[in-house]
């Protein structure tokens, strides 16, 4: 069995997975791979958060809003955190090593 697989069977399979962790951590790629998995919709939150000059785009709201209502989807935890962890049934923390995650984002 590989070492990230669990012997424990979850109480409730995955549908509304949200995926934390530090910048560099791997949020987006985790979030990726993880939803082509579950065969559920993937949203790279930064993709409808920023508008132009980095500033919020007025949309952001209702476009998550949007996106979140449906019965089954993966999306990193950024931005409106009280609002998707309301929505999400699962969180996945991922909690890696200073060294890895500065590797990860000088790289």
């Amino acid at each position: 069995m590989p070492l990230y697989a669990s012997r424990d069977p979850l109480p409730i399979p995955p549908r509304r997975v949200i995926i934390g962790g530090t910048s560099g951590a791997g949020k987006s790629t985790f979030a990726r791979h993880l939803a082509a998995t579950l065969d559920v919709p993937y949203l790279e939150n930064d993709s409808i958060y920023h508008g132009p000059g980095w500033t919020v785009r007025t949309e952001y709201e209702s476009d998550l809003r949007s996106f979140i209502s449906g019965p089954a989807w993966v999306i990193e935890w950024q931005g409106a955190r009280d609002r998707l962890a309301q929505a999400a049934d699962t969180l996945v923390w991922l909690d890696y090593p200073t060294w890895l995650v500065m590797y990860r984002v000088l790289k």
